[in-house]
C-alpha cells in the first residue's frame, strides 16, 4: 500500500527545492557580474561598520618585516598586521630551534610561480619585501582591520589602502598585480562590503595581467 505524504510533507519539499534553486542562480549571477578592470579605486572607499578605521599610519621597523605582514604604528599603538588574500614568498631559508624549516613552504610558493627553485624563490620574496618596506616607509598609509586574529593575539589581519601613482589602491591588489604574491590565506569581506567571491575573481583578473607582462615572479 502506498502511502500519501501529507501536505506539511510537500510544502517543506517545494521550499527546499525553491531555496536551492534561487541560490543556484544567484552564485550563477555573481559570476557573471562584470569586475572592474585594474586596481580598485580605495579613495572614496565607504567602510562598513564591522570594520575600523586607522589613518596616519606607519611602518615600524622590524627585521621580521615582509612582504605580507609588518609592524605599524596606528593611533592605537602598535601591532603587526598580516594582509587578507595574499601571501608573498620567504625572503630566506630558514631553521627553526625546533629542528624545522620553512622549506615546504618556500617549495609551495615557488610552484604556484611556475616551479621555481628556492633561490629564485626567496629572491622574489626579498624583492617583494624591499617594495613592501619602500612604499609604507614614504608617507602615512590607511590600515582597515577587524582585529581578526592570524594564529595568535599578536598579529592581526587588515586590509592596507595606499598611495601609489597618485591613486588610493589596496596593497593585497597591488602586490597581485606586480606578481610579487600568491592568492592564498584568509580571504574576507571587502571593507566597502564588496563580495568574497567578486574580489578573487579581481585577483585572479589581476594576476592574469602580471603573468602577460611577465612580471615579478612570472617572468
Amino acid at each position: 500500500m502506498v502511502k500519501k505524504v501529507n501536505t506539511t510533507s510537500w510544502v517543506l519539499i517545494l521550499l527546499f527545492v525553491a531555496v536551492s534553486s534561487w541560490l543556484y542562480q544567484r552564485e550563477a549571477n555573481l559570476y557573471q557580474i562584470p569586475v572592474e578592470q585594474g586596481l580598485s579605486d580605495a579613495s572614496e572607499l565607504v567602510v562598513t561598520d564591522d570594520y575600523e578605521v586607522l589613518n596616519g599610519c606607519s611602518l615600524i621597523k622590524n627585521r621580521r618585516n615582509d612582504g605580507d605582514s609588518f609592524f605599524v604604528k596606528h593611533p592605537k599603538g602598535e601591532t603587526e598586521f598580516r594582509l587578507y588574500y595574499v601571501d608573498a614568498p620567504e625572503s630566506r631559508y630558514r631553521e627553526y630551534a625546533n629542528g624545522d624549516t620553512n622549506g615546504k613552504r618556500i617549495h609551495a610558493q615557488g610552484t604556484y610561480f611556475g616551479g621555481l627553485d628556492r633561490e629564485t624563490t626567496t629572491d622574489l620574496g626579498a624583492k617583494g619585501k624591499r617594495f613592501v618596506v619602500d612604499l609604507l616607509a614614504r608617507k602615512p598609509f590607511r590600515v582597515i582591520t577587524r582585529w581578526e586574529h592570524v594564529f595568535s593575539p599578536e598579529r592581526r589581519y587588515a586590509f592596507v589602502v595606499i598611495e601609489h601613482h597618485g591613486k588610493q589602491v589596496f596593497l593585497h591588489e597591488l602586490l597581485i598585480e606586480m606578481g610579487y604574491a600568491r592568492i592564498h590565506t584568509k580571504p574576507a569581506t571587502m571593507p566597502g562590503g564588496g563580495n568574497i567571491k567578486l574580489q578573487l575573481k579581481k585577483l585572479r583578473l589581476l594576476e592574469k595581467s602580471a603573468k602577460n607582462a611577465k612580471l615579478g615572479g612570472w617572468q
